[in-house]
């Protein structure tokens, strides 16, 4: 799942709302900050841009999951990836929503 946000902008902060059932189906998922798009297969790890965090699941239903940066990060995308790939019985990744929160750079 790749987030756009228009611009290059600084990310403190994403939290991913679980779906309300079979919630358990998000696991093994990495957030990544990128200026740029994954052109991998889905079966494949995308490495571009920083990593902000990582959630090893199981979820539950209707989770609230924070991703906090150590500090942070600037890109235009959030990748939201599943390295599970099956593993676990879900392929796609399962959620419901995703939020985040930073601000954008202003020079004057």
């Amino acid at each position: 799942l790749a987030l756009d946000l228009g611009k290059s902008v600084e990310i403190s902060s994403i939290t991913i709302y679980n779906r309300p059932d079979f919630g358990d189906r998000l696991r093994d998922c990495e957030v990544r900050i990128s200026d740029t798009l994954p052109t991998t297969p889905a079966t494949e790890s995308f490495k571009d841009g920083a990593k902000m965090g990582f959630f090893e699941g199981p979820g539950k239903d209707g989770e609230l999951i924070e991703i906090v940066a150590e500090r942070p990060l600037a890109g235009r995308y959030i990748v939201i990836m599943n390295n599970a790939k099956g593993k676990f019985g879900a392929v796609d990744l399962n959620l419901a929503e995703v939020t985040c929160m930073g601000f954008e750079q202003i020079f004057i």
